[in-house]
């Protein structure tokens, strides 16, 4: 699949996206790529890079898959503008005050499963990794607290989570009842 979209205010879009057998599975990968500007006098110049590689071999019962994904993203941002600079003409609605808010984010993250069993029970196994971050600059009071400097203001966030997860399933009978044993 081959798909490019564009629009106004600097709008373009493509995605691009195949799942050929590999072997004795199958592949699937797409990226996603994208830019919006946005309707503002100082342009959103907002970026992303969106994307999924997995491998997969097997079914729901036996087999496994390893998957990996992406997301990055970086912005100018307008914010919020004073309504007393609107009213007075001194920027118009789409305008802006500080031209250095925006930020950036990313996320990318590892998956590993695998299943297999007989015909009454079912082990399984995954695990991930995923790293998270994000950086945004914004000011909302632009230079009330600080005169000289002004007000703007960094967020921060910076993170990684893994995890795993064991299972193993056993039907069976209790009293003459489907059981199902976790």
């Amino acid at each position: 699949i081959i798909r490019v979209e564009t629009g106004g205010d600097g709008y373009r879009r493509a995605l691009f996206a195949a799942s050929p057998r590999l072997g004795s599975g199958h592949l699937l990968a797409a990226v996603d790529v994208g830019t919006n500007d946005g309707p503002w006098v100082r342009p959103d110049g907002f970026r992303k890079l969106n994307g999924v590689l997995r491998y997969s071999q097997g079914s729901a019962r036996s087999g496994f898959s390893v998957t990996g994904m992406f997301y990055d993203a970086t912005w100018d941002s307008t914010d919020q503008v004073p309504l007393r600079a609107v009213q007075s003409g001194a920027i118009s609605r789409f305008g802006f005050v500080d031209d250095t808010d925006g930020g950036s984010s990313h996320r990318h993250s590892l998956v590993a499963a695998w299943q297999g069993g007989g015909s009454r029970s079912l082990t399984r196994a995954e695990g991930f990794f995923s790293d998270y971050a994000m950086n945004l600059f914004s000011n909302f009071s632009y230079f009330l607290a600080d005169p000289v400097n002004g007000d703007q203001f960094e967020q921060a966030d910076d993170r990684n989570v893994f995890g795993w997860l064991g299972e193993w399933n056993r039907a069976g009978t209790l009293f003459d009842r489907p059981t199902n044993n976790t």
